[in-house]
């Protein structure tokens, strides 16, 4: 087996191999590739036990740089670009169709409800000058002398 690279060992060191029993296995064998892990794993440890102070003038440059990235203006999405065009085209589709109503039977004569004048004037009469609905007629008869429910005097 040939010798692991130094991205080999960083991924079994930090668990992001699929391959940590062959690994393991060769780190075993091969005393140059376990020299090498023995070099990364003392300078990972001495990375953990060093604490670096970052001076505060670094971290405040790098929130105004943060800022002033935040501040330019982004290109909008297209959507957003759009929507003025997409309004007013909107508005004249309804517009149009508002003032052009659908014809459902389109070039088919138009039957016109006919109602002959006399029926027409009685219905007129009927509806001004009768004090009473229709309706009540059916029950006048249950009042009525007459009428099969009404009382016998």
């Amino acid at each position: 087996m040939k010798h692991l690279t130094d991205t080999d060992l960083l991924h079994h060191m930090y668990g992001l191999t699929s391959e940590s029993a062959a690994v393991t296995g060769h780190l075993s064998e091969c005393p140059d590739c376990l020299e090498r892990w023995a070099s990364l794993a003392e300078s990972r440890q001495e990375l953990l036990r060093t604490q670096s102070e970052v001076p505060p003038d670094f971290l405040a440059d790098q929130r105004q740089r943060i800022h002033a990235r935040m501040e330019q203006q982004r290109p909008k999405p297209l959507l957003v670009r759009w929507s003025p065009a997409i309004a007013v085209a909107s508005m004249a589709i309804a517009v149009l169709l508002w003032k052009v109503p659908l014809q459902k039977n389109a070039g088919q004569p138009v039957e016109i409800a006919t109602t002959a004048d006399a029926q027409l004037m009685t219905d007129i009469y009927k509806t001004v000058y009768d004090t009473e609905p229709d309706v009540v007629e059916p029950l006048r008869g249950l009042f009525d002398s007459k009428g099969t429910g009404g009382s016998q005097q």
